[in-house]
């Protein structure tokens, strides 16, 4: 699997994989962004079978990226879960509305797993 992983903290980057390959995620590829800006590009540049986002990173956040990843046509289908110290009540209706899945830092390995899997399931709603 080819992975984006987009999070100004390089610490958090290295987690977030750590997470996925102790969760039992087959990672042949990890591709990192330390802003949504550069995510983008790299999203533009080449397929990924997943993307995690911060919410929070500089010239992009990971919400309006998250929305620009959604419009365009040749991407609005990428898994993409969002990982964020906050969860409001409106917050995480938007990012469900946009089928995005969510962790909350800090995490259970069963919520993680759990997001993760379900942003990959190909029976996903894809409005």
């Amino acid at each position: 699997m080819r992975v984006l992983i987009a999070d100004d903290s390089r610490v958090m980057r290295k987690l977030i994989l750590k997470s996925l390959k102790e969760n039992g995620f087959s990672i042949e590829d990890c591709v990192e962004a330390e802003n949504g800006e550069d995510a983008w590009s790299k999203i533009q540049a080449a397929p990924f079978d997943l993307a995690i986002l911060d919410i929070h990173m500089p010239r992009l956040n990971g919400e309006a990226l998250l929305t620009r990843v959604r419009a365009e046509p040749s991407h609005r289908d990428l898994p993409i879960v969002i990982v964020s110290s906050e969860s409001s009540a409106a917050r995480l209706e938007s990012l469900l509305d946009q089928r995005a899945g969510f962790i909350h830092k800090p995490w259970t390995d069963e919520d993680f797993h759990t997001q993760v899997q379900r942003a990959l399931d190909p029976r996903r709603d894809r409005r």
